[in-house]
């Protein structure tokens, strides 16, 4: 079982100091990744409903500091040598493909090959106007995108789908690998047959190892062995607890493995404070030997 930390670049951990205090003190604790997330802008009128909090609101206030996950990744790669660093997730339909193919390349050497890249189709109908991007189409754009941004980094960078169209280019530097990992972020069964389907990884989110979860990660392994893309190999990432006292919990964790997840994630808000370091260690100890 790997250890991560997920939203790392939110709040004080926007700025640089408390960010690079966090990077340093996980990746001595044993972390394996650090994980960012992504909302370009919060619209001061928000109708469509959050889908991870009982009445659908954000939990948080929209004048959060939230900072671009790229550039955080990249002011924390300075600071670190070996911690992975993803995007849990990146909103890729807002994005325009080759920029974000040149930008994940770039950050991906510049970590020497660390960077996970985590895509998702996004929720908020507002930000999607905001930016100027389809929200009824994204989906189908995330689909498109895969496959361009891995035409890109692959050297055979042609785009000819309806929605991501683009003429042979050229785009330098390359992945250290060739590529990058691609993990599928999304509590649903279209993200999880997307995961199994296109994806190295899926990420369904939630905190409770129910019923669904595990619906969702056999959907997306059943998908990922039937496509020939990473059969039984997909990698699996889930939240843990928002319960400080909870990071001792020995039983989740090994019931968490039980089901096929591969890697726990826990809020980078329980590792701020005085008690940090120490959190940091119970929550490695208790996964160390699953």
């Amino acid at each position: 079982m790997k250890l991560g930390i997920t939203h790392c670049n939110v709040g004080r951990l926007a700025h640089p100091e408390p960010a690079a205090v966090l990077a340093l003190q996980a990746e001595a604790a044993g972390i394996e990744s650090l994980w960012t997330v992504d909302h370009i802008a919060f619209p001061d009128h928000i109708v469509t409903r959050y889908p991870e909090t009982p009445d659908g609101k954000l939990p948080f206030p929209p004048d959060t500091a939230l900072a671009e996950p790229l550039i955080w990744m990249s002011h924390v790669a300075a600071h670190t040598v070996k911690v992975k660093l993803g995007t849990a997730v990146v909103v890729a339909p807002q994005r325009e493909t080759l920029l974000l193919a040149k930008q994940l390349a770039s950050l991906d050497v510049i970590t020497k090959g660390r960077l996970i890249a985590g895509f998702g189709v996004g929720w908020m109908r507002e930000e999607f106007e905001a930016v100027g991007a389809a929200f009824h189409r994204r989906g189908a754009i995330l689909d498109e995108q895969i496959t361009a941004l891995r035409g890109v980094w692959e050297g055979s960078a042609v785009a000819s789908g309806p929605l991501v169209r683009f003429e042979r280019v050229h785009s330098h530097p390359r992945p250290t690998g060739g590529t990058v990992p691609i993990h599928i972020g999304g509590y649903s069964e279209v993200a999880a047959r997307r995961a199994g389907n296109v994806g190295d990884g899926y990420f369904p989110g939630g905190y409770e190892l129910n019923d669904r979860l595990t619906e969702l990660i056999a959907v997306a392994r059943h998908h990922s062995i039937a496509s020939g893309r990473c059969g039984p190999g997909l990698d699996v990432t889930a939240r843990w607890t928002k319960d400080p006292e909870a990071l001792g919990d020995r039983v989740f964790v090994e019931r968490a493995a039980a089901i096929g997840i591969d890697r726990l994630v826990v809020p980078a808000s329980l590792f701020e404070g005085p008690h940090g370091p120490e959190r940091l260690a119970q929550a490695v100890e208790t996964v160390r030997t699953i």
